[in-house]
């Protein structure tokens, strides 16, 4: 939350920090796990430093396709919005399950237990929303289309993809293109969940240890 967006910021750079940063750790290779708009850096990661990436596991990833091309929200308006913690507030308190659905969160799963306190979990953990306005702006509007542009013919780390077919923010079938378009990348679609995954998935933990397994091997 703290982290500074240079100018002229692209995915690319963002995956040279990533690599800057294993330098400073003194790690050489790692296991990703990224989720949503974290695929496209991710990605970018294994791609130009793919020496560093044992594997890849992108849970409701961004993905390819032409929901890029849409723009529900100015810029401006969009900007304005996540600049006002006092907004965004209020949303949280008198209108929560609009701001749920804002998170692709499916209606049914507002009602369980588990679910409910997952649901409230993440949309606190949005705030203070003005201090993480730069990286979603970024996100949504330079990060996200970015994906559309890539080619994936020469990557060859060990790919994961999960995705929930009723994820209404990264549409699954960016999920399904991935798949199509990194060489051997695995697909594992589960029925609902939304973007957050929310229900019991064992599947997802049982595909994810496969591949981290499949790299020890």
């Amino acid at each position: 939350m703290a982290s500074s967006l240079p100018a002229g910021a692209t995915p690319a750079r963002q995956a040279d920090v990533y690599a800057d940063l294993l330098d400073a750790l003194g790690i050489d290779r790692v296991a990703v796990v990224a989720v949503s708009a974290g695929a496209t850096s991710a990605l970018q990661l294994a791609m130009r430093h793919r020496d560093r990436v044992s594997a890849l596991a992108l849970l409701s990833p961004n993905g390819p396709g032409s929901q890029h091309d849409e723009r529900p929200v100015p810029y401006r308006l969009a900007r304005a919005i996540s600049d006002s913690d006092r907004l965004m507030w209020m949303i949280r308190r008198h209108f929560p399950t609009r701001l749920a659905r804002l998170m692709a969160v499916p209606v049914d799963r507002l009602a369980g237990t588990g679910d409910r306190d997952r649901v409230d979990a993440e949309l606190d953990g949005i705030f203070p929303v003005s201090r993480r306005a730069a990286g979603a702006l970024f996100d949504a509007f330079v990060s996200n289309p970015d994906i559309n542009h890539y080619d994936f013919q020469d990557m060859s780390t060990p790919t994961l993809i999960v995705h929930a077919r009723d994820d209404a923010l990264a549409p699954c079938w960016g999920g399904i293109a991935l798949s199509e378009r990194i060489p051997g990348a695995r697909l594992l679609v589960v029925e609902d969940g939304g973007h957050l995954l929310l229900g019991e998935h064992p599947e997802v933990a049982i595909a994810v240890e496969a591949l981290l397994r499949s790299t020890r091997d």
